[in-house]
């Protein structure tokens, strides 16, 4: 499929230890991260970014694994949810709103139950 010459998307990567985490990000406001479900990358919220950035800063990344980001090293441990923390990190977000289907909710879920005690 091919992407849309969008001119106000940012298409970047996050490098993070041991991987390399695509996204695409647009809008401002408040930060919405979607995470995407299994078997599938970034471009299946294509539908919700043009309602959601009209208020709010949109973020879609490719998961560990899937599309444009790193494949896992073979041996190495990682959660999906410490990749998230340490993405919000990078990309300077320190509260946001959790978007998940499928992998993703659960991605979400283990990451909410990981930070309850903290303070995001």
């Amino acid at each position: 499929m091919a992407e849309a010459t969008d001119r106000s998307t940012l298409r970047a990567a996050v490098q993070l230890p041991g991987a390399r985490l695509y996204f695409e990000e647009s809008g401002a406001g408040e930060p919405i991260v979607f995470l995407l479900g299994h078997s599938l990358d970034r471009r299946q919220w294509r539908p919700q970014v043009k309602d959601f950035e009209r208020r709010h800063r949109v973020i879609r990344y490719d998961l560990r694994g899937y599309g444009r980001s790193s494949l896992p090293r073979e041996g190495e441990h990682f959660l999906h949810a410490g990749d998230l923390r340490q993405f919000m990190d990078a990309l300077g977000i320190r509260r946001a709103h959790l978007v998940g289907l499928s992998l993703g909710g659960a991605v979400v879920k283990r990451y909410r139950s990981d930070t309850m005690l903290s303070d995001r």
